[in-house]
Order: C-alpha cells, then sequence, then structure tokens
C-alpha cells in the first residue's frame, strides 16, 4: 500500500479539508484495482495517517471487510496527542501540535505542510531543538531554518541548538524581525501569547527534551483540555523541569 502507483491498495489526491477557514482533516480517494472510493480523516494533517489509514484498509481487505464498512469505522480515527493534531488556540487562531517529538526530516515535512494550509492570518512556526543527531546537530538544524524561510511568515526557535535554525532561515533570505529566539518552550509561549492573532496557524514541534507542549499550553483556548489533548501530562513528566 501506497501513494505507488504500483501498490496494490494506492492513495491519490491527498487534500486538506477545511472549515470556517481552517484545515479540519485530510481526505483522499483510495484504489484496490477493484474499487475506488474516498477516505477521510478528521482532525489530523499528513501523509503519516493516510499510511496509517491505508495499512488498516489493507487487513481490511484480507479479513474480507467490506470497504464501506472499514472506511466509515476509520471516520473514528483519533490520532494520539502531539503526532499533528490541531488545538484551538487564543484569538481565534489554529495551533498544529506536533510536539510528541521531532527528527529533521519529520520538521521539515511539517513545514511543507504548513506551507501548504490556506491562512487567513499569519503562519507561525514554534521550532525547538532537535536532539540525538551527534555530528549531523548544527547541518540539520540550519537545513530546518532554510525550509523554514520559504515556509512560514515568523519564526520562533527555542534551544541552544536551534540556534543554528535561526542562522540557517537567514542565510535563506529570511528578515531579522521576523526570527526571534528564546531559551526554553515557556518563554516561546509566553511570547506567543503577545503575537498570535485571529486566523493565525501555528505550528509547534520539537524533540522530547525540550517539551515544546508548554508551548501549546500556554496558548490554547481551552487549557483545562490539557490532560485530554497534550502530550507528556502525567505526573512523572509534570514533576520533571
Amino acid at each position: 500500500f501506497g501513494f505507488n502507483e504500483n501498490s496494490t491498495l494506492v492513495a491519490r489526491n491527498d487534500v486538506l479539508e477545511y472549515e470556517n477557514r481552517f484545515p479540519t482533516g485530510i481526505s483522499c480517494t483510495i484504489d484496490n484495482h477493484a474499487e475506488e472510493y474516498t477516505l477521510k480523516l478528521d482532525g489530523v494533517f499528513g501523509r503519516n495517517h493516510i499510511y496509517a489509514a491505508l495499512a488498516a484498509l489493507a487487513l481490511a481487505h484480507q479479513l474480507d471487510i467490506p470497504s464501506k464498512d472499514a472506511v466509515r469505522a476509520l471516520r473514528e480515527y483519533d490520532a494520539p496527542p502531539g503526532r499533528m493534531k490541531p488545538v484551538h488556540g487564543i484569538s481565534s487562531s489554529l495551533i498544529l501540535d506536533d510536539t510528541y517529538n521531532a527528527s529533521p526530516l519529520g520538521v521539515e515535512t511539517a513545514l511543507e505542510l504548513l506551507a501548504r494550509i490556506k491562512s487567513a492570518g499569519k503562519k507561525i512556526a514554534v521550532l525547538g531543538d532537535m536532539l540525538e543527531l551527534g555530528k549531523f546537530t548544527e547541518e540539520a538544524h540550519k537545513s530546518v531554518g532554510q525550509k523554514a524561510a520559504t515556509s512560514t511568515d515568523v519564526l520562533i526557535a527555542v534551544g541552544k541548538r536551534s540556534q543554528s535554525i535561526v542562522l540557517g532561515a537567514k542565510e535563506a533570505g529570511m528578515a531579522e524581525e521576523k526570527i526571534f529566539y528564546f531559551d526554553t518552550s515557556r518563554e516561546a509561549g509566553e511570547y506567543l501569547k503577545t503575537i498570535i492573532r485571529n486566523g493565525d496557524i501555528v505550528l509547534i514541534k520539537g524533540s522530547q527534551g525540550v517539551r515544546m507542549e508548554r508551548a501549546v499550553e500556554a496558548v490554547m483556548a481551552h487549557p483545562g483540555d490539557k490532560e485530554k489533548l497534550l502530550v507528556r501530562q502525567e505526573k512523572e513528566w509534570k514533576e520533571k523541569k
């Protein structure tokens, strides 16, 4: 299964679904060479979720479960927190919460998605350190910064390694007044409060150790729902600095 036309189960024409100016999910056409149908996934974005759905559809096909029943069941699909999930933000904004973890490919893919999304306001990327990259640390962060320069209106970098994100964005021509840097995710969240406006879309992503969910918590419209919506809300995580 996949997006390759030679696959047995093929996904194509994936698009973002919108309602009231904001994206609400994704849809695509599924072709298993015997029938064609539409798959819709609410409350998630990115091809990674389509791949997960394709795996489920492939299994359903092998178990002789009718495609219409499998597709209907997938409308109930609910991805875990922090995996590119929409969260309502303050000032009628939308947060793309991708704070579970981060790798160079994952961050660049998230930035590509942000670039695709239609927005009535600013596109803001809040990007934390990517950890455990060894000798590739500086190069990978600079590459992310270069990508951010073409995908965002405002870039906020968090953590000492992300100083290379700032450098990469500047080298790619992003204006300095659109780039901001903070040592911690809490500081980034407090600054976000001052710049978010109606219609803005905010991507927040970083490795686990940078705790980027704290930035989401600072600007989510309903912080009382954080236990349900955010990653790392368990007691042992909450007790860590």
